[in-house]
């Protein structure tokens, strides 16, 4: 607009406005989540199922890869800001209900944002997918043939990565 390329109009009409739309929703979601109870609802839902056919020092890995998947189905259904948004303090949750420190619920959260960022399966989940979706012609089984593969990378890589460095496997 500076430089006479694009007038106001047309650069109003440029922004994805329903897009965002959805990530400010989403984000209010988040917040309107952890003001009711419902993060902590999920954390304590997630810290049962990880105990549950678990052996003790097993339990920490099996919630990273519990928080780690649902993070991942969520960011498929969500913006990736959304996800991260609702997930965070579930993750610190569930990390708090360990009881571990402050420094290892960093692991937690890292899992998070790793899984929220990681949208591969479909083009819903992150803008350049939707944006490459509509323009590039592909249709929905497209993303979910090819993404699967890398989304295992990123689950697999992320838990190794993440248990080692905070030396939480057994």
């Amino acid at each position: 607009m500076l430089g006479n390329c694009i007038n106001l109009k047309e650069a109003f009409r440029a922004v994805e406005w329903n897009l965002l739309l959805l990530i400010y929703a989403m984000l209010a979601l988040g917040i309107v989540m952890e003001k009711s109870g419902a993060s902590a609802l999920m954390a304590d839902l997630i810290r049962k199922v990880c105990t549950q056919g678990l052996g003790e020092d097993w339990q920490i890995i099996g919630a990273l890869v519990a928080i780690y998947l649902f993070t991942a189905i969520l960011t498929e259904l969500l913006s990736n800001n959304a996800t991260i948004a609702i997930m965070t303090p579930v993750a610190l949750g569930v990390a708090f209900q360990f009881g571990v420190s402050t420094e290892v619920a960093r692991a937690f959260v890292l899992t998070s944002c790793i899984a929220a960022s990681a949208s591969f399966i479909t083009p819903i989940g992150y803008q350049t997918n939707t944006f490459v979706y509509t323009v590039g012609g592909y249709r929905f089984k497209d993303f979910a043939k090819f993404g699967i593969w890398p989304m295992l990378i990123y689950f697999i890589g992320t838990i190794l990565l993440v248990g080692i460095y905070w030396n939480l496997f057994p």
